[in-house]
């Protein structure tokens, strides 16, 4: 099982990355319906430092992150996913925000 979930965590960061290149442009899929050349071009930059981000985080991070936030699984759920413990699930999650969250403050410091 755990190689299942590490399979989808794979599929679902190269899905991610599909995604946020399409919304940029694609109104439908959540993308500005009326974005200047300056907007889009913002747009395109948070998406790709968001990709980045999760593309550094440790892989059962990242498996954890994606299985709560993509899959809606229960921690009991990734628990036995991931093979640990809920309370291990919980701390993989939030270390996976914090690091998420200064990886992309860095991002934003180095573009400014």
């Amino acid at each position: 099982l755990t190689g299942i979930a590490r399979r989808e965590a794979l599929y679902r960061r190269r899905q991610l990355r599909r995604q946020y290149s399409l919304d940029a442009i694609d109104p439908e899929r959540g993308g500005p319906s009326v974005a200047g050349p300056a907007e889009e071009y913002a747009r395109r930059i948070r998406a790709e430092q968001l990709y980045q981000a999760l593309s550094r985080l440790p892989e059962r991070q990242l498996t954890a992150l994606l299985l709560f936030y993509e899959q809606n699984l229960s921690y009991a759920e990734i628990a036995k996913e991931v093979g640990c413990t809920q309370g291990a699930v919980g701390q993989l999650i939030h270390r996976a925000l914090r690091r998420l969250g200064r990886m992309l403050a860095d991002s934003a410091r180095d573009v400014a």
